[in-house]
């Protein structure tokens, strides 16, 4: 296991406080390659592309049901009931 930290950069820090726009890509990562470690970077170059093109920060997979799971360069969290 390999764990890497450093401190955020105060772009970073004022993109929390402010916070991004995001928008929900067409397509998810689902598939024969997707829970595979692979450098299959294509859905995340359409992704950020896509995002881009709608002057997002980010773009978020979402799957076939609906279901938000990640997205291009960020991990999805969730907080409910404070938790």
């Amino acid at each position: 296991v390999l764990i890497t930290a450093e401190e955020l950069g105060i772009q970073v820090r004022k993109l929390q406080r402010s916070g991004v726009k995001a928008v929900l890509l067409p397509f998810g990562r689902e598939g024969f390659l997707a829970e595979h470690k692979t450098l299959d970077y294509l859905p995340g170059v359409l992704g950020r592309s896509l995002a881009a093109r709608h002057h997002a920060y980010e773009g978020l997979y979402v799957t076939g049901t609906g279901r938000v799971t990640e997205g291009t360069t960020s991990n999805m969290f969730v907080v409910r009931g404070g938790r």
